[in-house]
């Protein structure tokens, strides 16, 4: 813009100063009496506050314009002064030379000083947009580190400690699905007033992104005192937040670290800090927690784990070993369920409890399902190339998984793969957390169904799982967890509940299979209840294919 707005300037200034060249010489070739080089030079000047005024405009400063405007007025006056035939009124030549020069270079001084005076202000708002947080006005990272420098500057040379803590909103995601990100933003704005308010003189609170808070604590001599810290920012999470036009209760969580005790620079410190808060919403969230070298230790042996998987999905290390699904009335075997086992290089065996909370953590979990759903269906195929009719073969998936935009295509693309009937084959819904979008995980069931798949819901009774999955996801049996099998011997209210839940379900035509058997006197009540299918080790454990296929099927 500058460029161009000087282009333009000198361009025009050359154009008057062409027009006055060919003026000097038509007064030349006349006769008309002219002092011609206080000519020359006076128009110069002219030619020059004219370009000026052109710049101003450009500007649009108008103090500063009309400055040059009356310059230009003035000096053209006092130019055309030289020319003997111009003989003005002497009143009007003092306004139009002495006047206008006098408040013309007092409109230009004013302009200049608003120029300078927008500039200062241009660039304060930009330092401030480039240090503070445009939603909530809280500093932003690369104002924190620089506070954070100054803090431990100081602090060190007291012996005294500083806190750095770790704070995050828990469930925030579902304010923002559940009410839009204009409440979103609302409530962290809520957050951050709160937050101020117990904020020392000396201390520094910012927001790093989405709903993290950063709260950097100064003069800490004793770690209580960081301790009696979080407990008030906790406090300030126990009133609700008023969020379109509703009282809404949110908490936090927050992990805390200190200098120089966990790290020497910010980077570690945060890092810790990140580890402590992680820590805090695994156990639960509404909490604070201070890091320790244990949870250093836990993060690299997740890591490890994490590469490790990553490398067990490329070796195909991962196998199944498989439980039977039995009829209650009969004894006969219905369908296996499908669990994944890990085979090391070492001829370790390790089961699911060691890897799939890390597996779901870092996301490895979809591609460990979909390995799981193929190893199965080569099961189904393998039995019809002996001329075995299949049993169903039950696969959990993470109901995550569906959110994938390409599941549907991965799982017809395995089907076709192993050419397969796929009513041999059943996937069942496990959840860790409640299903955000229900209506879209209806549709992906519903598309399963037309190819001739089964629906279960597993583990129900525990978690997430609600009475309304049942009235709107297309299910063929609901799995009752084995929390409920294991009381109904020794606690009538197991017995009524599951009683209920049987007929419930017969009611919505769902077929009834009970996890974690393990006693005949289980079984019994579970067969007087009215259930239809049972699984546990009263029939068999989980194993190996090979035995399936020698002691209770082939």
């Amino acid at each position: 813009m500058r460029k161009k707005l000087l282009i333009k300037s000198v361009r025009f200034i050359i154009f008057i100063s062409f027009i006055y060249v060919l003026i000097v010489i038509a007064l030349l070739l006349s006769s008309i009496e002219v002092n011609l080089l206080d000519f020359i030079l006076e128009g110069l000047f002219t030619c020059l506050s004219i370009g000026c005024l052109i710049v101003s405009l450009e500007l649009k400063n108008k103090p500063f314009s009309f400055g040059w405007l009356f310059l230009s007025i003035s000096l053209l006056t006092d130019t055309l002064d030289e020319i003997d035939a111009w003989q003005p009124y002497e009143w009007l030549e003092f306004i139009l030379e002495k006047l206008l020069f006098g408040v013309g270079f007092v409109l230009v001084i004013y302009g200049l000083y608003l120029s300078l005076t927008r500039r200062n202000v241009i660039l304060n708002k930009l330092e401030y947009m480039i240090n503070n947080d445009p939603l909530t006005g809280l500093p932003n990272k690369s104002l924190l580190v620089k506070r954070f420098e100054e803090m431990v500057q100081n602090d060190s040379k007291n012996n005294e400690q500083v806190g750095i803590m770790f704070i995050d909103l828990d469930k925030f995601k579902l304010v923002n699905n559940t009410f839009g990100h204009a409440v979103g933003d609302d409530l962290l704005k809520q957050v951050a007033d709160r937050l101020r308010v117990i904020v020392g003189e000396k201390d520094s609170l910012a927001r790093l992104s989405g709903d993290e808070f950063i709260l950097i604590l100064s003069n800490l001599q004793f770690r209580r005192a960081i301790k009696e810290i979080a407990k008030d920012v906790l406090n300030i999470f126990s009133e609700p937040f008023m969020l379109n036009g509703k009282y809404i209760h949110i908490s936090c969580s927050i992990g805390v670290t200190l200098f120089p005790e966990h790290g020497m620079d910010m980077e570690t410190l945060f890092s810790n800090a990140d580890m402590a808060v992680h820590k805090a919403k695994v156990n639960g969230g509404n909490q604070y927690t201070i890091f320790n070298e244990e949870m250093h230790r836990q993060c690299q042996r997740k890591l490890l784990i994490k590469e490790n998987l990553q490398q067990a999905l490329k070796g195909r290390e991962f196998i199944l070993h498989y439980q039977p699904k039995v009829d209650i009335l009969t004894g006969e075997i219905t369908g296996l369920e499908a669990l994944v086992r890990w085979q090391r290089p070492n001829g370790k065996l390790s089961y699911p409890n060691e890897f799939i909370q890390i597996a779901e953590e870092t996301g490895i979990i979809k591609e460990i399902d979909f390995m799981v759903l193929e190893l199965a269906c080569m099961q189904i195929k393998k039995w019809m190339n002996q001329g075995i009719k299949p049993l169903n073969i039950a696969v959990n998936i993470s109901a995550k998984l569906f959110s994938t935009l390409d599941f549907l295509e991965k799982v017809e693309d395995i089907l076709e793969t192993a050419a397969i009937d796929a009513s041999y084959l059943s996937i069942e819904i496990t959840e860790t957390e409640g299903i955000e979008d229900i209506q879209y995980v209806r549709s992906i069931l519903e598309a399963l169904k037309k190819k001739n798949i089964k629906i279960a819901l597993d583990d129900y009774g525990t978690g997430y799982s609600s009475l309304n999955y049942l009235k709107i996801l297309p299910i063929d049996s609901l799995k009752i967890d084995r929390i409920f099998v294991d009381g109904i011997t020794k606690d009538e209210k197991d017995k009524s509940l599951l009683n209920a839940a049987v007929m419930m379900t017969k009611i919505l035509e769902i077929r009834v299979i009970c996890e974690g058997v393990e006693t005949s006197e289980q079984l019994n009540i579970l067969k007087s209840i009215g259930c239809n299918e049972y699984q546990g080790y009263y029939y068999s454990k989980p194993v190996p294919i090979e035995l399936i296929e020698e002691n209770l099927i082939l």
